[in-house]
């Protein structure tokens, strides 16, 4: 009797390691397809026009016709990663103190390029305008600063 229990305890352990390796079936799947963006219907299709209207007004030609050029540090389009890095010295010329309210009271983190701090205090503006209320946390840093936060946080964290 012993052997018996035994053997079904071991038999359920084997099934159940073999359904926690089986593939997920495609209920997701057809949990998306369910719900397919034509089947939504639209309440208020006059809403829906004065919004695309409203985005329309806000791409401009300028906009539509910026270059972007990922080689130089000046552009505003520069590719800044592992394998592209800016050197040690490098620092906007336009850099200005932007025009939002702020978390940091260090002046240098409470800086962006001015094409960047423009699009924010709209954005700043317009989120302002629908209630909600943000703050910044940080913008330029310079190389020295972001290399004492590295140092900090691979201290704090390993």
């Amino acid at each position: 009797m012993q052997n018996i229990r035994i053997m079904f305890v071991c038999l359920f352990m084997f099934g159940f390691m073999l359904s926690a390796c089986s593939s997920p079936t495609d209920k997701a799947d057809d949990a998306v397809s369910e719900n397919k963006p034509d089947e939504v219907a639209v309440e208020d299709d006059e809403a829906e026009r004065n919004l695309s209207d409203s985005n329309d007004e806000q791409t401009t030609e300028e906009d539509s016709a910026m270059d972007i050029d990922i080689n130089n540090d000046d552009s505003i389009t520069v590719l800044v990663n592992k394998q592209h890095g800016l050197s040690e010295d490098y620092e906007p010329d336009d850099l200005v103190t932007v025009d939002v309210p702020t978390v940091l009271d260090n002046p240098e983190v409470n800086q962006l390029r001015k094409e960047a701090a423009d699009a924010l205090k709209r954005m700043f503006d317009a989120a302002k305008q629908e209630g909600i209320y943000l703050y910044a946390r940080s913008g330029y840093r310079s190389y020295q600063t972001q290399v004492n936060l590295f140092e900090n946080y691979a201290r704090q964290h390993g």
